[in-house]
């Protein structure tokens, strides 16, 4: 129940520091190229992140499409989310993990993942948006 309280109130400060950008800077936005090959981007990137890479499962759930996160600055680019499974130090698969990922020009530029630090209820809300969507 901690988990879940801290969880929401990270998710409650985040929203409230949001700063959505300006019509001007939504029209001069670079998302970059389109990721046609975002499964392998994605890929290669959780190769680094992961205890054991090798082990990963992935569930994409929806195709890249464009959008903004703001956390500071404002980045643009193109947004996947997906579940990941993999096996922990301890040889043992961990769950379904969700992840967000924004992607530009070919490389991860914005990655979150679900965890017990972050909770699946932070990734869910920046994810709620793409979820089901094409580009």
């Amino acid at each position: 129940m901690e988990k879940i309280l801290a969880a929401l109130t990270l998710c409650a400060l985040a929203a409230g520091c949001v700063t959505p950008p300006t019509w001007d800077q939504l029209a001069a936005a670079d998302y970059g190229s389109y990721p046609s090959d975002y499964e392998q981007i994605i890929k290669g990137y959780m190769q680094f992140v992961l205890k054991d890479p090798e082990s990963a499962r992935f569930q994409f759930l929806n195709t890249p499409k464009s959008g903004w996160r703001s956390f500071g600055e404002i980045k643009f680019g193109y947004v996947v989310c997906a579940h990941i499974n993999a096996k922990n130090s301890y040889g043992g698969y961990v769950g379904n993990r969700m992840s967000y990922f924004m992607l530009k020009n070919g490389r991860v530029i914005d990655a979150v993942h679900g965890s017990e630090q972050y909770g699946e209820a932070v990734v869910s809300n920046l994810c709620k948006n793409f979820i089901g969507s094409s580009t």
